[in-house]
């Protein structure tokens, strides 16, 4: 990986590496057992392991994207081995307002300045733990 924003996390700090590796793990691990939550391992794993500056924070989230796309697909494909079912119906009402919100909330991250993603995902990550521990 020599993206001059990523190449921070490869240039031989075996620490950093084993670092992300161990949240890849711990996200894996999430994922698997609740079927969600490895979004958020991700997210802190890599806010600790890279550089502060605002580009590769954006980063943080695209990397965690695209280790979400795959480890979701495996972590579906045993849930249903396991004979749990996915709603087509649930699936699709869905996913038409989701492709649009994740379009909208794409083009807005572009447009946000400092630590408001930042800010705004620790504040989504709470309010979603105290709706879980609530109900």
């Amino acid at each position: 990986m020599k993206n001059s924003r990523l190449s921070a996390y490869w240039e031989g700090d075996l620490k950093k590496i084993f670092l992300l590796s161990s949240g890849g793990l711990m996200a894996g691990f999430c994922n698997g057992l609740l079927g969600a939550g490895g979004g958020i391992v991700l997210v802190l794993f890599l806010s600790r392991t890279v550089q502060s500056d605002e580009e590769s924070r954006r980063s943080i989230y695209a990397n965690a994207l695209c280790v979400m796309l795959p480890l979701s697909a495996l972590t579906l494909w045993q849930y249903i081995g396991r004979g749990s079912a996915a709603s087509i119906e649930i699936t699709s009402e869905f996913a038409l307002g989701a492709i649009v919100g994740g379009l909208i909330g794409g083009a807005a991250l572009g447009r946000l300045r400092g630590r408001v993603p930042d800010r705004l995902f620790a504040l989504l990550t709470l309010i979603s733990g105290i709706l879980m521990i609530s109900r």
